[in-house]
């Protein structure tokens, strides 16, 4: 089982940044991408539309972050740095990869939302 803390986490809006972050992926690996979309921000949102966005999905089979941790944090809002692993089936095979990424959260009505 990978890691999922690259550190422990400081306080309880980190935590649920990262459990924002956590869920989208999980969403897109069961394929509920509406649950999925609402992870984003409005103004990603505003951006591209879930028509649009959907089919961005249509060869994954799984989407999972690891190695979690804070890059900056400030008043309403988190950057996150994380490693991918994404699962594509392409002509019928499965191919495994592996991405550093970094996603920017910001706090709405709330909630954490991913704005990038």
């Amino acid at each position: 089982m990978p890691k999922i803390f690259a550190q422990p986490l400081a306080n309880a809006e980190q935590q649920a940044a990262a459990d924002c972050l956590i869920s989208f992926h999980e969403n897109i690996t069961s394929r509920n991408f509406a649950r999925a979309y609402e992870r984003l921000s409005w103004d990603y949102q505003s951006y591209m539309s879930y028509d649009g966005w959907v089919p961005g999905f249509d060869t994954t089979v799984s989407s999972s972050v690891s190695q979690i941790r804070v890059i900056s944090e400030s008043a309403g809002l988190i950057e996150l740095g994380y490693m991918l692993t994404a699962v594509d089936k392409i002509n019928g095979r499965e191919k495994t990869a592996q991405f550093n990424g970094t996603a920017t959260l910001v706090k709405e009505n709330g909630a954490w939302k991913i704005d990038q």
